[in-house]
């Protein structure tokens, strides 16, 4: 690996902390944690998650399939981000969770799943002078970051009895991150700058290479009440430029707790904890801001709507807290989300629309002049036989 391959991957694990203002606050470090929330689960503050087959969360929830299954969603986001007095709006397409699940008789289910993990795409610009030979010439220094990290999961569950299903699944975890990094050296003064220095340009691929199993259950202590668990242990993770790994650390510890409700007629509540050990990345460079640990709380209603075909629509509201895992100037940001939505079956059921709107809030806690607003569409079908 050449000293300039070395530098390059050195900066691209700081660009983010470049220039906050014309970055944001969410997408610091090695970028923004989707949650891999289904659109059910986004509808209802997460706290659908630990319970959805089609959410990459829980593998015991594999075997609510019920019968054969697919799944895919779309969920942009569109952000604005304020700085003192200034702000900046972004536009981010996403394709968050695409899954798979599949029923072997009546008591073994397997699934596939594909999410995103961390989400990194940022531009930031800088303007400085520099010293070249016998002038000083101003240069417009431009870092962009176009990928993420992503989450490819095998689940199987078992019912060992009609009220007590068990899981396990294994995550390859992988990506890369896209970096171009572009010089624009501007003549200043009456002396020329010889035209070779006038543009550099410098593209490389960060690459990420893990893996993780998890372990979950759902089980029905009383017959409306459910309660789901499941812990993911992180393995190994490699950072890599083409055949040079510059950091090694391992892939971040999760664990979650669910509860739910059926007995008010068409009512479910739920509520949900989640605690991931970001921290973990600390030795992969964290992407220039330091790693926390993070909480997340959530709680929602979902209840029987109108029916279509007498198959009955479903309504969600739901609110969810959560802090993110890299730091603004070394202080970790907060999140707070307030969305709803509903799903819509047609044929029968074997085709169910689903679409969810979430409101979300971030702030960093003692940067009064930082914040960053953002609304979540999300849009997802399931299809069965």
């Amino acid at each position: 690996m050449s000293r300039r391959l070395r530098l390059l991957a050195g900066a691209a694990l700081a660009l983010p902390a470049t220039l906050l203002a014309q970055g944001s606050v969410s997408s610091q470090g090695f970028g923004y944690p989707t949650g891999q929330l289904t659109t059910r689960a986004l509808g209802t503050g997460g706290a659908m998650a630990e319970f959805d087959p089609a959410a990459p969360i829980n593998p015991a929830a594999t075997g609510n399939w019920g019968v054969m299954g697919a799944y895919a969603q779309y969920a942009p986001e569109r952000r604005t981000t304020t700085v003192g007095g200034s702000r900046a709006s972004t536009f981010l397409p996403r394709f968050p969770v695409f899954s798979f699940g599949i029923p072997i008789g009546e008591r073994l289910a397997f699934g596939v799943s594909a999410s995103t993990l961390l989400e990194r795409n940022f531009v930031t610009q800088v303007t400085g002078l520099q010293p070249v030979r016998d002038d000083t010439v101003s240069v417009v220094t431009t870092n962009e970051v176009r990928g993420n990290m992503s989450d490819l999961r095998f689940s199987a569950a078992y019912t060992v009895r009609p009220w007590l299903k068990v899981g396990a699944a294994y995550h390859v975890i992988g990506g890369e991150n896209r970096i171009r990094v572009q010089r624009v050296f501007n003549r200043r003064g009456t002396t020329v700058v010889d035209s070779t220095l006038s543009t550099v340009n410098e593209n490389s691929d960060l690459g990420f290479d893990g893996g993780a199993w998890s372990v979950g259950l759902d089980v029905r202590p009383l017959p409306n009440l459910f309660v789901a668990a499941s812990v993911r242990q992180g393995l190994s993770l490699e950072s890599r430029v083409g055949s040079f790994v510059p950091s090694r650390a391992d892939v971040p510890d999760r664990m979650g707790l669910a509860v739910r409700y059926d007995g008010l007629g068409g009512t479910r509540l739920a509520a949900r904890w989640e605690r991931t050990s970001w921290s973990q990345l600390q030795s992969l460079g964290s992407g220039g801001s330091r790693a926390f640990d993070t909480q997340e709380f959530g709680g929602g209603v979902e209840l029987n709507g109108p029916s279509i075909q007498r198959i009955p629509t479903d309504l969600r509201i739901g609110y969810r807290q959560r802090t993110l895992p890299f730091g603004v100037n070394g202080v970790q940001p907060e999140e707070r989300g307030l969305g709803g939505g509903v799903a819509l079956p047609f044929a029968r059921g074997r085709f169910i629309a689903e679409v969810a709107v979430e409101r979300l809030s971030r702030t960093v806690p003692g940067l009064a002049n930082v914040s960053e607003s953002g609304w979540t569409t999300a849009v997802s079908f399931r299809l069965r036989p």
